[in-house]
């Protein structure tokens, strides 16, 4: 890919927190500039990954970045949300010019509820390093967008007065940000990219730099937001809070009952199937906690703070040390988040299966979890032992030079690297190939 922009903003418009992060490329080494930004997303102004209200978006971006000295102010931004945006990778009988144009033009139609004249949409042959040249097939990957979600997260920055030089999607923006936690030797791996997104999940397989596999879940931070609540904690922000801060994975390492019986159906490629068709076996009802006042007020306590996520530091989120009455509320929360933890874990189980016999049984080096949910106290380790594979936070500032060489801004960034893992991908998207140094290069 051509270095067309080598010093850009990565602004990430999620539902719960707009994320603006500064990179540049300083001969072959990816510096981070100033400071990354985590902002509270006014609440409505952006729903399911959309943005909505592109005037409290740029409101809540100007008020953030009032007095800051950015050094750019070109800007790369992703658009998500189903069923606005489509993302996947098709397989094609080889072609070229009009004809693969036409091709595009038709698989897009196929899956979208949309005629082709009201999106903005690309495509790249995704080139296989072992697949035979004069094959008679070849997959394709396809993104497309409605051009209101498009014009609407691009009137939401200019409204800062940011300059828009590329729209992207984010699962490619994530699976960027995993290749450079591997550092160079990712790009001869096959990575399981798992982001943990507020309303939705997804995974990317990525294998030797190239995105092969793309598939959405419904199961996401908000599917465990509601566990909670559903347990007696009604508040959203005091239910999100004691999800953040006292729900802990790692007391669900002792389930011992199988993920499921594999059902062959019960698996496919977003690029092969509608988004409903994707949706995992309903589990059962989440049990009812009986929250006792206490604990509730507890929770009420620091929901009021209202600040940002305050991941603990170490490559997962560290469980601190707890009261009785926190480790009461933390197994409490176990009973109630088991279900949509197990059905997490069991679904992309059953994506790895599906990718690896589409591509001869080959194995998964790795799971990278990024998105805010992954913070949650035990998620990585608790997926590690379930699914059988290494798996690891996204830290996509690791190797990174970094403005001051401080250690505490290093230990941040390890802690929130996780929630930076678009607004970084999106920056580094005419940036990393493989000769790129990154981590420990």
């Amino acid at each position: 890919m051509a270095k067309a922009v080598t010093h850009v903003l990565g602004v990430d418009l999620g539902t719960r927190y707009l994320k603006v992060v500064e990179l540049c490329l300083q001969g072959n080494r990816l510096a981070l500039v100033g400071f990354p930004f985590l902002i509270p997303t006014p609440d409505g102004a952006v729903d399911g990954g959309q943005v909505v209200d592109s005037k409290q978006v740029g409101a809540a971006l100007r008020e953030a970045l009032k007095g800051v000295r950015l050094g750019t102010r070109k800007a790369i931004l992703a658009v998500a949300g189903d069923p606005m945006v489509i993302v996947r990778v098709a397989e094609m009988a080889r072609m070229k010019g009009r004809d693969l144009e036409d091709a595009v033009k038709f698989e897009i139609n196929r899956h979208s509820q949309f005629d082709i004249q009201e999106l903005y949409y690309d495509y790249a042959i995704i080139e296989s390093p072992d697949a035979p040249p004069e094959g008679e097939n070849m997959e394709v990957l396809l993104a497309a967008a409605h051009e209101e979600t498009v014009n609407a997260s691009i009137k939401a920055i200019m409204d800062v007065r940011l300059q828009p030089v590329g729209v992207d999607v984010m699962p490619l923006a994530v699976a960027r940000s995993s290749l450079l936690c591997g550092g160079d030797g990712a790009f001869d791996q096959t990575l399981c990219c798992v982001h943990i997104g507020s309303s939705a999940t997804f995974i990317v397989m990525v294998r030797k730099g190239m995105p092969n596999f793309i598939r959405f879940l419904p199961t996401a931070g908000d599917t465990l937001t509601e566990a909670i609540r559903s347990a007696g904690i009604a508040d959203p922000s005091a239910a999100e809070a004691v999800k953040r801060l006292f729900a802990d994975a790692s007391i669900l390492a002792g389930y011992e009952e199988p993920l499921g019986e594999e059902e062959e159906d019960s698996v496919f490629e977003v690029s092969d199937t509608s988004a409903e068709d994707v949706v995992g076996p309903e589990g059962e009802e989440a049990t009812l906690l009986d929250v006792e006042a206490p604990i509730e007020a507890l929770a009420e306590e620091e929901s009021s703070k209202a600040r940002p996520p305050e991941p603990t530091a170490g490559p997962e989120a560290h469980v601190p040390e707890r009261s009785p009455e926190e480790q009461h509320l933390a197994e409490l929360l176990a009973d109630g988040l088991e279900q949509p933890v197990i059905d997490l874990a069991t679904e992309i189980r059953r994506s790895i299966e599906f990718y690896r016999r589409q591509h001869r049984n080959e194995p998964v080096d790795k799971i990278v979890v990024s998105g805010g949910t992954a913070l949650m106290g035990g998620l990585r380790s608790f997926l590690g032992g379930e699914l059988g594979v290494p798996t690891v936070l996204c830290n996509p500032f690791a190797g990174m030079d970094l403005p001051g060489n401080d250690p505490n801004l290093a230990r941040y960034l390890q802690e929130v690297g996780p929630v930076f893992a678009g607004a970084v991908g999106l920056a580094v998207r005419d940036m990393i190939e493989a000769p790129v140094a990154v981590a420990g290069s």
